[in-house]
C-alpha cells in the first residue's frame, strides 16, 4: 500500500504558437536522485550494507537492461510491467521497412490495477499560486548570450498574483529565484544600481543574469556552455494566493 501525500502546484503553459496561457496541474518535484543517494537511502530503510545494495543495484540494473534489449518485460511488483517501446514512420510496402525509420526508442511502464486504485485512494495537495512566479527557458548552446542575432539579453517574464503580466521583477524578490527549482543566486549589488546575480551549477556551470532598477527585468548575459536547458523559479516575499 503506497502512503504518503503528493503535492501538485499549478503551472502557466504557452499554447503553441500562439500568445495564448493556460494555468495547469502537475506534480511537484523537488529533486532526481542519484545512484549513490538512492543505494544511501535504501541501505538506511533496509538494514543491509551500502556496499551490498551497491553491488546488488549493479546486478539488478544490469539484468534489467538484458532482458529488456532481449524482448522481455519484466513484472515489478505493485508499480506494474515495464517494457521497451519504439515510435517509428509507417511506410507502405514491407520492403522498405528498415530500422532506419526509427525516431526513438523509450521505455514504457503500465501500472496494475491495484496501483491505479491505490493511487485513487492517496491524499493530495495543490499548493496556493505565489504571488510572483518567475519562469523561462533557455537551451545552452554555446553562443554567446549576449548577441542580439543569437536571441541573447533574454527578459524574465513575471507571472504576478496569477496573472501573466510584462511586471518586472522588484529587487527584493531576487533571493527568491531558484534554478532549476533549487540553486539559489549569489546576488552583487543594491536596488539602486545594476545588480548582477549569478547561479552557480554542478561541474563549473553557471549563468549569470543583470538585474537593472530602470527596467527591473533579469537580462541573461553570460553562461558556460552545457547540453541541457535551465528552468527558473522565484515566490516573492508577498506569499501565496
Amino acid at each position: 500500500m503506497f502512503m504518503g501525500l503528493i503535492r501538485f502546484r499549478k503551472e502557466l503553459i504557452h499554447i503553441g504558437y500562439s500568445q495564448e496561457y493556460r494555468w495547469q496541474l502537475r506534480p511537484v518535484r523537488y529533486s532526481t536522485l542519484g545512484r549513490a543517494e538512492t543505494i544511501k537511502l535504501a541501505a538506511q530503510d533496509s538494514g543491509i550494507t551500502e556496499s551490498q545494495l551497491e553491488q546488488a543495484f549493479d546486478a539488478f540494473a544490469h539484468e534489467i537492461e538484458q532482458l529488456l534489449c532481449n524482448g522481455h518485460s519484466l513484472e515489478l511488483g505493485e508499480l506494474g510491467k515495464l517494457y521497451l517501446n519504439i515510435k517509428a514512420k509507417a511506410v507502405r510496402t514491407a520492403e522498405n521497412v528498415s530500422a532506419g525509420l526509427i525516431k526513438y526508442c523509450h521505455l514504457m511502464l503500465t501500472p496494475t490495477k491495484q496501483f491505479k486504485e491505490e493511487m485513487k485512494q492517496i491524499k493530495h495537495v495543490i499548493e496556493p499560486v505565489p504571488a510572483y512566479y518567475i519562469t523561462h527557458r533557455c537551451p545552452f548552446n554555446g553562443d554567446d548570450p549576449r548577441s542580439p542575432e543569437q536571441g541573447g539579453l533574454r527578459n524574465i517574464r513575471v507571472v504576478k498574483g496569477g496573472n501573466f503580466t510584462d511586471e518586472p521583477i522588484a529587487f527584493g524578490e531576487l533571493a527568491n529565484l531558484r534554478l532549476n527549482g533549487t540553486i539559489e543566486p549569489e546576488i552583487d549589488g543594491s536596488a539602486e544600481t545594476t545588480t548582477e546575480i549569478t547561479f552557480n551549477g554542478p561541474g563549473n556551470t553557471f549563468i549569470d543574469f543583470e538585474w537593472t532598477p530602470e527596467t527591473g527585468y533579469l537580462n541573461m548575459i553570460d553562461h558556460s556552455k552545457g547540453g541541457t536547458d535551465f528552468t527558473i523559479t522565484g515566490m516573492g516575499v508577498i506569499g501565496g494566493m
